[in-house]
């Protein structure tokens, strides 16, 4: 009789070591997971889903030293006018300008309207690329190539 309370002893023990174990290990993953999940929320904007501006056209003149953008805003989101956008120009040699900032001067852009706006005294080589971002959804931003 003595024998076989020693093996039941044995895995009740097992038992109640694995199951303290798993409670440690569900406690802790169900805080990891929320931890991130609520980091990844912070970083992706839900306001900014589905955001997008298409650009109408772009015109470098290299004389006039002028470049011309049309944008419409085809996204899900409206700018408001404290939204500013700001312009990254980069030439052929990848050199980037980043001096252009409110080139809408404030303005508003709903879904569905158009703007445009000139960035004067650029003189940089052709082609260069135009980026475009909002204030309001910094990490996304849109662009284009200039002729």
């Amino acid at each position: 009789m003595r024998k076989a309370i020693s093996p039941i002893i044995a895995t009740i023990l097992l038992i109640v070591v694995s199951l303290a174990l798993i409670s440690i290990m569900l406690s802790w993953g169900s805080e990891f997971v929320s931890k991130n999940t609520a980091a990844a929320d912070n970083t992706v904007d839900a306001d900014c889903v589905g955001s997008y501006v298409n650009f109408i056209s772009c015109v470098y003149d290299i004389s006039e030293e002028t470049v011309t953008v049309n944008i419409i805003n085809t996204g899900k989101t409206d700018f408001k006018q404290d939204q500013n956008f700001n312009v990254s120009i980069i030439d052929k040699d990848k050199q980037v300008d980043f001096s252009h900032t409110n080139v809408l001067d404030s303005n508003a852009l709903v879904i569905g309207e158009s703007d445009y706006f000139v960035i004067t005294d650029y003189n940089g080589p052709s082609p260069i690329t135009v980026q475009l971002r909002n204030m309001y959804c910094p990490l996304n931003y849109w662009q284009t190539k200039c002729s």
